[in-house]
């Protein structure tokens, strides 16, 4: 990046910083300008795009097995709710038998 003309003639240089002997390259020159902020923006861009698009791709396969994990907790739920009311069912109202017609919807 910093191989970049229009970005070498931005950079601000302050000799003897902290100590003598060290140019502290001073990089807040470069962003205050909407040209070096556009050259770096890109530069950057070049450098990681098949990071980004591979992050892209991880993010969403993310999101895919959140949404299957919520969908299977849900289905676990329900199955949950099914086990304790055929528990119920088969306690209290006469055992499997009166818990399979509750299913087909003939128990009241």
């Amino acid at each position: 990046i910093m191989n970049n003309p229009v970005l070498l003639e931005n950079l601000r240089c302050i000799p003897d910083f902290p100590k003598k002997g060290i140019n502290f390259r001073d990089v807040t020159t470069l962003y205050k300008n909407p040209e070096c902020m556009k050259i770096m923006v890109d530069e950057m861009y070049e450098l990681y795009k098949e990071s980004i698009v591979q992050y892209s791709e991880a993010r969403k396969a993310y999101i895919h097995d959140k949404k299957n994990e919520k969908l299977r907790d849900a289905m676990m739920i329900q199955q949950g709710k099914k086990e304790m009311m055929q528990q119920v069912i088969c306690k209290y109202l006469g055992g499997l038998e009166a818990y399979q017609r509750w299913l087909r919807g003939q128990l009241v």
